[in-house]
């Protein structure tokens, strides 16, 4: 992953969790889907952006480690992550 899409995923990140819970747009939120209905949504919402990100990367959640046998790409835990 690039500086460019690092950037980008950082700042979908921050837009889908700070935008709507902020007061112009939470209430409206939950006057037409309810708190339960908000509280859906929202998980949905994230649970969207992580399967986006993680599809971007080829499926996987963790980082590249390195070259393991035969030359082929190994993986650790997410630990390993600047991120995690």
């Amino acid at each position: 992953m690039g500086w460019g899409e690092y950037a980008a995923a950082v700042v979908v990140f921050f837009l889908t969790h700070s935008a709507p819970v902020r007061p112009p747009l939470r209430p409206w939120l939950v006057a037409r889907l309810g708190p339960a209905g908000f509280g859906l949504a929202y998980s949905a919402l994230s649970l969207g952006v992580l399967a986006g990100s993680s599809a971007r990367r080829g499926g996987r959640l963790t980082c590249r480690s390195g070259r393991g046998r035969r030359g082929r790409t190994t993986w650790r835990s997410p630990s390993c992550c600047p991120c995690a």
